[in-house]
Order: C-alpha cells, then sequence, then structure tokens
C-alpha cells in the first residue's frame, strides 16, 4: 500500500514539474519603441503591432537585436498618420490586412525578400496608393497587385477609375477581400483560368453591375458577392453544386437568378436581403433550404420549390413582404422556428400531409392568413406558430395533435371557428390569447373539453368520431 501512494506522489510531482517546465517556456509579447513583437523559436521576431504616429515610416529590420522574419495580420491597420511606409528586407511573412483602413497611407515599399502573404493588406484604403516592388513574390499589372508564384490577384486598389476590369488569363484565385470596396468597377470578366473565388473577393463592390463568369465555375467562398448592391442579374454556369453561404447577401438590385439544375445545397442567407428579388425556382436536387435563404426579400412573390424539398429551415422567408402564396411539397416534413414570420400577404399556406415538425412562430405575423389545417402528423404546434395572425377566421387541428403551446394563436383577433381534436392533452393557458370571438368546437367528453372548461373558453360539443 505504501509503494503505491509513493508511487502515487511521484506521478504527481513529475506532472507538476512538467506542467511548470511548459509555463517557464509560454512566450508572450515584448515591447520595443512604437512596436509589439514576438520572439519565434528560430531566434527571430514577428512584429505584431505598431502604435507609432510617423507619416514617413521606414520599419526596423530588428528589434532588441532579433531580425524581423514576419508581419502579424493588420500590423499597421487603422493608423490614420502613416502615410508611405517601407518594409524591410528580411521579412519573409505578412499576415492579411496588413494596412486595414490607414486612410490617408499613400505609398508602401515591399522587401524582395517576401515570400508570403496573406489577403488584401489595403482593404479601407481609399487613396491612389504608389506600391513599389523590389522583387520577391510580388508583381504589379497595370496597378493591380498579385502574388506571381500562386497567380493569386491579391489587390483591386479601392481608387482605381477604370469602370471595367478585365482580370489577365493566367490568374488561378481571386484572394479573400480582392476587390474589397471598389469605387468605380462596374464590369468585370474573370478568365477561364480562375479555379478560385475566395471568401468576400468582392465585397461591397456597390457599383458592380456586370459579372461574366466562365464557362467552368470556380470554386467559390462565402459572402463573395456580400454587399453588391448595383448586381442586377447573374446566371451561373452549368456544374455548380453548392451555393455558398450570404453568397448574394445585402445585393439590393438582384431581380433575376439562374441556378442550374447540378446545385445540391444553398447555403445560409445566401439571398438575404436581396430586396428587389421577384421570383426563384429551386433546382430539383435542392432538398433543404437553409437558415435566413431568402429573409427580407420583400418583393419576392413566386418561389417554386423542388419536389424534393424536406425541410424549410429557419427565417427561411422571414420577412418576404410580399410572397402571396406558395406550394409547400407533400415531402416537407419540417418548418422550422420563424420560417414565414411576418409574410404579410401570405393569404394561404396548405401544411403537408407529413408534417412532423412546426417550429416556433413559423408563420408569426402573417396578416393575410385566413384559414389552417394542422394535419394529423404534427404533435405539437409550438409557441407563437400562427401569432398575430389577426384575419384568420377558421382553425381545424387534426386528431394527433396533443400540444398546443404558449402563445400559439396569440391575438388571432378575427378567430371565430376552432376545431379541437380528441387527442389534445395539453393546450397552454395562453394558447389563444386575445382570441375574443373564438368559438371552439370539441368532442364530448374528451380531455379537449376538460382544458375549455379549465381556461374558461367558449366551447360547444361534437359527437366524438
Amino acid at each position: 500500500m505504501k509503494k503505491r501512494l509513493w508511487a502515487g506522489l511521484l506521478v504527481l510531482c513529475l506532472l507538476f514539474a512538467c506542467s511548470s517546465i511548459g509555463a517557464s517556456e509560454e512566450v508572450f509579447n515584448q515591447q520595443s519603441g512604437d512596436y509589439d513583437y514576438l520572439p519565434l523559436a528560430d531566434g527571430t521576431a514577428r512584429l505584431v503591432k505598431y502604435y507609432g504616429s510617423e507619416a514617413d515610416l521606414v520599419v526596423p529590420a530588428e528589434l532588441d537585436g532579433l531580425k524581423v522574419t514576419e508581419i502579424a495580420d493588420s500590423a499597421f491597420s487603422w493608423n490614420d498618420d502613416i502615410e508611405r511606409v517601407t518594409l524591410p528586407e528580411g521579412v519573409e511573412k505578412i499576415g492579411s490586412q496588413l494596412f486595414a483602413y490607414s486612410t490617408f497611407l499613400e505609398a508602401v515599399t515591399f522587401p524582395s525578400t517576401l515570400k508570403e502573404i496573406g489577403s488584401n493588406p489595403f482593404i479601407g484604403c481609399d487613396e491612389a496608393l504608389d506600391i513599389t516592388i523590389l522583387g520577391g513574390i510580388l508583381e504589379l499589372k497595370d496597378g493591380v497587385l498579385f502574388n506571381r508564384e500562386t497567380h493569386t490577384l491579391i489587390c483591386y486598389p479601392e481608387a482605381m477609375e477604370e469602370a471595367s476590369y478585365v482580370i489577365p488569363d493566367g490568374t488561378e484565385t481571386i484572394g479573400s477581400m480582392a476587390f474589397y470596396g471598389s469605387q468605380h468597377l462596374k464590369s468585370l470578366t474573370v478568365p477561364a483560368s480562375v479555379t478560385s473565388i475566395e471568401r468576400r473577393a468582392f465585397y461591397l463592390c456597390e457599383r458592380l453591375r456586370e459579372l461574366n463568369l466562365p464557362d467552368e465555375i470556380p470554386d467559390l467562398g462565402s459572402e463573395v458577392f456580400l454587399g453588391c448592391s448595383s448586381l442586377t442579374a447573374i446566371s451561373f454556369p452549368k456544374g455548380i453544386k453548392s451555393i455558398p453561404a450570404s453568397l448574394f447577401r445585402n445585393c439590393k438590385s438582384l431581380t433575376e437568378v439562374s441556378l442550374p439544375s447540378t446545385v445540391k445545397s444553398i447555403g445560409l442567407d445566401a439571398f438575404r436581403g436581396c430586396l428587389n428579388l421577384e421570383s426563384i425556382e429551386l433546382p430539383k436536387k435542392v432538398s433543404a433550404l437553409s437558415s435566413g435563404v431568402f429573409a427580407d426579400c420583400r418583393r419576392l412573390t413566386e418561389v417554386i420549390l423542388s419536389e424534393k424539398t424536406a425541410v424549410i429551415g429557419p427565417s427561411a422567408f422571414n420577412g418576404c413582404e410580399s410572397l402571396a402564396h406558395i406550394d409547400l411539397p407533400q415531402t416537407v416534413t419540417k418548418i422550422d422556428r420563424e420560417a414565414f414570420y411576418g409574410c404579410k400577404a401570405l393569404a394561404e399556406i396548405q401544411l403537408p400531409e407529413k408534417l412532423a415538425v412546426l417550429g416556433e412562430n413559423a408563420f408569426y405575423g402573417c396578416v393575410a392568413l385566413t384559414s389552417v389545417t394542422i394535419p394529423s402528423s404534427i404533435s405539437l404546434i409550438n409557441r407563437g406558430a400562427f401569432g398575430l395572425c389577426v384575419t384568420m377566421t377558421d382553425l381545424v387541428i387534426s386528431e394527433g395533435v396533443t400540444h398546443i403551446a404558449e402563445n400559439a394563436f396569440f391575438c388571432c383577433q378575427s378567430l371565430q371557428r376552432v376545431s379541437l381534436p380528441a387527442t389534445l392533452s395539453v393546450m397552454a393557458p395562453s394558447a389563444f390569447d386575445q382570441c375574443p370571438q373564438a368559438v371552439f368546437s370539441v368532442p364530448a367528453g374528451s380531455k379537449a373539453e376538460q382544458l375549455c372548461q379549465t381556461l374558461g373558453l367558449n366551447y360547444e360539443t361534437r359527437v366524438a368520431e
């Protein structure tokens, strides 16, 4: 027994010693003048942040005797003082968004030793830039910054005045944020050599109206066209299988989208905020609508769903104020929370016979909806499911429904006739709150009758079927 105790104590001592050694080797940022830096394992330094206010900045090649070989993401960002910057020879790696929102930046010199660079170093720098490249991986083509080794378009400067641009043939990647905030670009042609367009590549290109994509669709990142508020139409070449998340979010002028039959999935918020999108037909292979996919498409009047649609995700059509009618395929088994929230024009809806889940607030605020039949496949009518449907007059709840949750039909002020099933066992006291005209039809002697008596509801009995 004593041997085991001593062995256990020895193990604990060793573990404590090892953790103490690990803690002593942890490295933190150091400060040298106006710079924060991080000592690296190879005896060099990573410049982390510059806090100074020099207009003409020559970045030192060493900090406290350590050679600077790396510069971290955003190291010179949000600095309103720097105007001209020279990066030192010896720097091999530069992070993303190096000078982001340093709005008075005019000129930058990159070293010949550079081997790696992150995404657009100049986002939010809206002045004309004088870029000097001493060698290495970078090159300028007509004022546009490229990585010559990876064939990546890194930065199309915001102040470029051309209204149209043809990306050079041979370019393989359009980098993240590459065209961020372009002030004048209206037309863009992407060559067939491009195989990848990274996240937010055209973010906030507010004047971009025309986009010519190659026949072979490149790999698209999320939010590629986020905020391209002048883009009116886009037609995808055949072959694309998925529409990434937020791809066209807040493309306010987009009225027309043609999706090829090869599309199988559409990411969350893909078309959210496309205020002028009027109609959309989903390809046959799309079986689920992601969260917020068409939310706030206020002029959307026509939606043709795939016959394989099984799930309508959270807030899928939230705020689609002009959507008056939608045919739900019988394959739909789930309508998630707030799926049709605030669809003010929706006057009729036929719930599929296999629908199993009706989420919270699914049809809340559908003020034009006049009647609803809840199918027998549903056991729970969720909280707020038809709340504030103020013109609804008729409601049939089929046999099979067992629970009606809080505020399920809150403030359905015009509701007159409600048929409750014999299977109903639980009904929240607020389920029909502020439904002053409602008269409930219940099977005689059923639990539904007991619930109406307990809650003081106006009811009449019918012969149980």
